[in-house]
């Protein structure tokens, strides 16, 4: 977290105030993933995963989703944020829109988490993506779409 007042995605990062997460599990194997690096919502070229955090665990083994940005965490954050709280954004139609707008879900369900910054352009940015999404089989068991 980066503990700045108006942070709009802190309060989504399923963190206390002063709390670090070192690993996040991949649901549906149960493998524990690295998070690379001191990352904040501040933090640019990332690789980042979200996930559905409902308490009733309700989301099995469908509820993960990998993508990457230029933008910061925050930044890209808003727009997922956007997806689910505006049907009428560009992204609405697409699975993280659609999963939290389902019945029982609200955007208080996101849970929003930068991996690693990347260290290149778009090409490497993407490649990490496409790696990430195969590797931890997002596409057959997560929110991912076909690449």
């Amino acid at each position: 977290r980066c503990m700045q007042q108006n942070c709009r995605l802190c309060p989504y990062t399923g963190l206390s105030p002063g709390e670090v997460v070192k690993t996040i599990k991949i649901s549906h194997t149960g493998e524990e993933v690295q998070i690379k690096g001191e990352l904040t919502c501040k933090s640019s070229n990332l690789l980042y995963m979200l996930w559905c955090g409902k308490e009733d665990r309700t989301c099995t083994n469908s509820d993960q989703y990998c993508g990457e940005t230029k933008k910061t965490g925050e930044e890209r954050f808003t727009g997922h944020r956007n997806s689910i709280i505006n049907n009428s954004e560009r992204g609405a139609a697409l699975p993280v829109g659609e999963h939290f707008r389902r019945e029982g879900h609200t955007v208080a369900d996101l849970v929003f988490c930068p991996l690693e910054k990347i260290y290149g352009g778009n090409f490497v940015r993407k490649s990490r993506e496409n790696m990430s999404i195969n590797k931890y089989q997002l596409i057959d068991h997560g929110l991912n779409s076909k690449l």
